[in-house]
């Protein structure tokens, strides 16, 4: 990950059982719901997570990069 992320766009809360949402990581139909609602590109995004499993699969899946809090 070498991008210079300048700014936070976006704070926002989406979970699994929204009706908008309706699926668990690492499904990707979930991230790129919520890229597609907030107008992101995959480019402009960086998703923070604790579990490469799921959290990172899922980014991976969307082209988005990720950071593990874990190995940060």
């Amino acid at each position: 990950m070498n991008k210079n992320f300048s700014r936070v766009i976006v704070q926002a809360s989406f979970f699994a059982d929204d009706d908008l949402i309706l699926c668990m990581k690492p499904d990707v139909h979930g991230l790129k719901k919520i890229l597609s609602l907030q107008k992101l590109k995959p480019a402009e995004v960086l998703y923070i997570g604790d579990r490469d499993d799921r959290d990172g699969i899922c980014a991976r899946l969307a082209g988005v990069d990720y950071l593990d809090v874990k190995n940060f």
